[in-house]
């Protein structure tokens, strides 16, 4: 049995207490989250939830985006955000997801994974290249809200 339920619709309310619980500083405001977890619940082609833990009392989700890139050969994905609630962190669940997950979307057809860390956050660039992740050389990533 996999560590990754994919989330549906019915998941929503569960889904929204622990997007409250992990919203970061400099968050859009609550509507506008919630907005986003609707659509991209409601629009797989978008991306994709997984909740990690017991159907009915989950104790974390995973969250992605998809895309395509010529650069690299197809389908892509991003990891949007990773959450484990407090009270069961440090038992290995991050690494579980993240050894699961390379399955999980090879059966989709996706061909390449990309998470976003902060070079200055080293327990997370180690949790991440632990899992496999390089880093990728001589790039930076650079946004600009629209």
């Amino acid at each position: 049995m996999s560590i990754l339920r994919p989330a549906g619709p019915q998941d929503a309310q569960r889904l929204w207490a622990m997007i409250e619980d992990g919203a970061a500083p400099g968050a859009p405001d609550a509507q506008t989250r919630q907005s986003a977890l609707q659509e991209l619940l409601g629009t797989p082609e978008m991306g994709k939830i997984y909740l990690v833990g017991p159907t009915q009392a989950p104790v974390g989700f995973l969250a992605l985006s998809f895309g395509f890139s010529v650069m690299h050969g197809g389908k892509t994905a991003a990891i949007d955000q990773i959450f484990i609630r407090q009270r069961v962190r440090g038992r290995g669940l991050g690494g579980q997801i993240l050894s699961a997950l390379p399955a999980a979307l090879s059966e989709q057809g996706i061909r390449h994974l990309s998470a976003v860390v902060s070079t200055t956050d080293e327990a997370t660039l180690r949790f991440f290249q632990k899992a496999g992740f390089t880093p990728c050389d001589g790039l930076d990533l650079l946004e600009r809200r629209l």
